[in-house]
């Protein structure tokens, strides 16, 4: 019987295993994304629909009983006395404003009737998932039940470190695919030009040996005693001759893409994001503009979001698609940010060879 159930054992730790790998891969982390914002989404939807729609059918209670009660004074004195009926009518109506102002500073009321469309629909609530676990928060929409809340809390300490991991992942994997484009190109222009593919070969070629010169010199001077370092300068030659091979294989060629293209990637993707805006939403370009920066910088101030200034049918489509575009934009910016930090190690470390702290 033991042997039967070692077997056993032995299978489910293989499977996970594998289902362990999966997720820590590129593809895993991604679709481990997409289904917790989805998740989120049905979530959030589930907690906080009723609670909306208790709040709609309570602000129309409350006016139908505001309206019969300025019927009755309306009835009883047939208008007769109009000073009295406008204090009775002002009272009404100040009670009223205060209910409105509570039910919509306390319960978020949106101001739309019980028969219209929740706010909290699944698109709604996709996009506020996105929003949560990319640190945005536009503010138009926010959970008002205790349960939601609680979950938000929860929700948002798993996402958070689970979206930067992916993005940070995802975005060397595109850096190292953008560079290998980068290289083909290089490749395939300097292919139509000998001279310009001879002065690439030697400027690669110069970049290979000074690498393995800094590889030796720093090899050496770890290995004399600090009496002994002031003959590095003429040691390192030696070293040179004795392990040129070992360092040239150690040392890879690195594609620097330049940061000229990452920012034009950047204001190309903006750009893009800020036509497609303006044409849905009615905005002036600028706006549009304005938009996608703050939403793809992570700021949320709020004051645009897609589907909440135009009553129509597609509405729930734009917050689906704002929701992809800010996916994609934050992927995108993490792509270029990798490869502009590849510029910056470069420099600073150009910097402290040239300084002597490295």
């Amino acid at each position: 019987m033991a042997d039967m159930e070692e077997p056993q054992n032995n299978l489910c730790v293989r499977f996970l295993k594998k289902c362990l790998r999966f997720l820590i891969s590129h593809v895993g982390l991604t679709s481990l994304i997409v289904g917790y914002t989805l998740l989120g989404a049905v979530i959030f939807q589930h907690l906080e629909q009723p609670l909306e729609k208790r709040v709609r059918q309570k602000v129309a209670d409350w006016r139908m009983i505001h309206a019969q009660n300025l019927w009755a004074p309306t009835k009883e004195w047939n208008v007769m006395y109009e000073d009295k009926w406008k204090e009775q009518v002002d009272l009404e109506l100040r009670e009223f404003q205060l209910q409105i102002y509570e039910a919509v500073k306390d319960d978020g009321w949106d101001g739309r009737e019980v028969g219209d469309e929740p706010q909290w629909s699944f698109a709604r609530s996709l996009l506020f998932a996105v929003t949560l676990i990319t640190t945005i928060g536009y503010g138009d929409i926010a959970p008002k039940s205790t349960w939601g809340r609680g979950v938000t809390i929860f929700y948002a300490l798993v996402g958070i470190p689970l979206l930067m991991i992916c993005l940070a992942n995802t975005g060397k994997l595109l850096a190292g695919c953008f560079r290998f484009l980068y290289a083909s190109f290089l490749d395939c222009t300097c292919s139509c030009d000998k001279g310009c593919k001879t002065d690439c070969a030697k400027r690669r070629h110069a970049e290979r040996k000074n690498s393995r010169r800094n590889v030796v010199y720093h090899r050496g001077a770890e290995m004399l005693d600090s009496n002994q370092r002031i003959n590095v300068v003429g040691l390192a030659p030696e070293l040179m001759s004795e392990s040129e091979t070992t360092p040239e294989e150690e040392t890879e060629e690195k594609i620097y893409v330049p940061i000229w293209i990452c920012l034009l990637i950047m204001a190309f993707y903006t750009s893009l994001g800020a036509t497609l805006f303006s044409y849905w939403e009615n905005w002036t370009y600028f706006e549009s503009c304005y938009f996608c920066f703050v939403t793809l910088s992570t700021i949320g101030i709020g004051d645009f979001v897609p589907g909440t200034s135009v009553e129509s049918w597609h509405s729930q489509e734009k917050r689906v698609i704002c929701a992809l575009y800010l996916l994609f934009g934050l992927t995108l910016l993490a792509m270029c940010f990798n490869l502009i930090q590849d510029h910056i190690r470069k420099l600073t470390r150009k910097i402290g060879i040239n300084i002597h702290l490295l």
